[in-house]
Formats: C-alpha cells, sequence, structure tokens
C-alpha cells in the first residue's frame, strides 16, 4: 500500500542523510553482533521503542571511510540481486558520499560474481555461497567495529568455544543446530572467523 499505519512494536527508521548511511544502517542492524545485543535486551516478541532507544546504533562519524567502504560493497551485492532494485541501486550509485573508487570496487565484485567486465552496475546473480561470506564479512566488521576482542567475538558465535563443553549459555543455538543439521558443520562460525582473520582484526 502507499500507506500504512504501524503501532509502537513496529518501528519505522529513517535515515535522512541519504542512501549510503541508510545503507551503513541496514548492515549494522543485520550483523550478528547488533543481533546479539537486541537479544539480551528485549526479552519478548515484541521491541517496543524505548528498547530501539537503548541498542547499539553508531553513527556513520563512528564508521571510517574505508570500513565504510568496505560496508557499502557488500551490503549492493546483498540487497541488489533483481531489477527491483534498480531504483535503490541508482540511489546508491549517485549518493553524495559515492566515491569512483568505490564504483569500481562495486563493479570489480560485480565482475567475479557475474563474469564478464562490467561499466555500470546490474543485479547481482543470487550465489549462497557468496553471500554467506559477503555476510560473514560484515559480521566481522561490525564486530571490530564495536571493539570486541578475538574471544569475544568466539563467545556471541557459540559460548561453548570460550567456556567449554557443556556450557549453560546460549547464544545462537538454533542456528547452529541448524547449520550442523544441514550443512555438517556451523558455516556461520566458521566465515566469521575466517573473515576476522583475513582483515588481520585478530591482531
Amino acid at each position: 500500500p502507499d500507506a500504512c499505519g504501524v503501532g509502537h512494536t513496529a518501528t519505522l527508521l529513517y535515515e535522512e542523510r541519504g542512501c549510503m548511511p541508510a545503507a551503513l544502517l541496514l548492515a549494522m542492524m543485520s550483523s550478528i553482533v547488533f543481533d546479539f545485543v537486541a537479544k539480551q535486551k528485549n526479552g519478548g516478541n515484541h521491541m517496543s521503542i524505548f528498547v530501539i532507544k537503548q541498542l547499539p546504533f553508531l553513527s556513520p562519524e563512528q564508521i571510517s571511510t574505508a570500513m565504510a567502504r568496505m560496508i557499502i560493497e557488500r551490503v549492493t551485492e546483498l540487497c541488489y540481486f533483481n531489477h527491483d532494485l534498480d531504483g535503490w541501486m541508482e540511489e546508491v550509485w549517485s549518493d553524495g558520499g559515492m566515491t569512483e573508487e568505490l564504483q569500481t570496487a562495486i563493479l570489480a565484485r560485480l565482475d567475479a560474481c557475474n563474469g564478464g567486465t562490467h561499466t555500470e552496475p546490474e543485479p547481482f546473480i543470487y550465489n549462497e555461497g557468496r553471500r554467506s561470506v559477503a555476510q560473514a564479512e560484515l559480521d566481522a566488521i561490525f564486530a571490530h567495529l564495536y571493539g570486541l576482542s578475538t574471544e569475544d567475538l568466539r563467545y556471541i558465535l557459540d559460548p561453548e568455544d570460550v567456556c567449554g563443553p557443556g556450557c549453560i549459555n546460549e547464544t545462537f543455538r538454533v542456528l547452529k543446530d541448524r547449520e550442523v543439521r544441514e550443512l555438517g558443520e556451523y558455516r556461520t562460525k566458521r566465515l566469521v572467523m575466517d573473515a576476522w582473520k583475513k582483515f588481520k582484526f585478530n591482531e
């Protein structure tokens, strides 16, 4: 619909500074660290505004230019996978914060994903393997931006990895159990820690 009503547990968030800050916000709220904190703050099925105001939102000013570029590159691949989002991609591409360097990096990712050489954006082919890696890299980037240590991140991903077998604390048990059952491993944990080491955040 063109318009709809929402209550206090269906909060709408707006970013008035442009499409790129909105993309940073989207990536932040989709990160596993933000998810972990949100679950600690909220024990029920509804999240009221007073809870949302307590969540660890980073401002664009707290994210360096280099980190913002890394984030935007991956957000474009994760979000722009069909022509329904052509308008969104046009906004990102023409945003005042967009640079030629970042455009080149996005097109390089597009080349790697779709094959060929691109001079203009087009939807990324939906590649589950690439998407899993891109999301894991975003998880590692935001863990670093929040100042987590390697042990902190290991705990969030799997408390047993830090506290030992039989640890009574749980974080993402449902995710872990599903991936072990369907994939034979806790893939998210492996990919996030691989990204953490790749970016040398553990040093």
